[in-house]
């Protein structure tokens, strides 16, 4: 028969079995604090797409403007049931590994299609929509 030990930081958790590693427990819950911050800061990446995406209509390259919307959409939407998929299925326990790695995936694919507004997109020869793309591209970089 296995001994428990009571951890009273959360009295609703069950107590942990002697001899289970603590670092996995820290690193599951470091990844359960990523996903459940996640849902906000999608919802954020949703309306300054948006926005950004609508002062690039007006710029030179509307077809690039067009295919950077749907990819970076795409991206947030595929994190979104990513986030779903999490709340169903990864906060149940087992292995938060994968779910991490999924996360820095998803992550890693959306903060490179950010850096293509103030490279490949940015809008050259108008300075109203220049201010508005860099403004918008610090306020995401404070908000990630």
């Amino acid at each position: 028969m296995k001994s428990r030990v009571f951890m009273p930081v959360f009295p609703l958790e069950p107590a942990l079995e002697v001899g289970e590693p603590i670092a996995k427990r820290v690193f599951a819950e470091q990844v359960a604090v990523v996903y459940r911050l996640t849902l906000f800061s999608l919802v954020t990446s949703l309306i300054a797409t948006t926005m950004l995406w609508w002062v690039f209509l007006d710029g030179s390259s509307k077809s690039l403007a067009h295919i950077w919307y749907a990819a970076i959409t795409a991206v947030t939407v595929t994190r979104f049931l990513l986030v779903g998929a999490w709340h169903r299925y990864g906060k149940t326990g087992g292995d938060a590994l994968p779910w991490a790695r999924r996360y820095l995936g998803g992550a890693s694919i959306a903060g490179l299609l950010w850096s293509l507004p103030g490279t490949v997109l940015f809008p050259v020869g108008d300075p109203h929509a220049q201010i508005v793309v860099i403004g918008l591209i610090i306020a995401v970089a404070a908000g990630a």
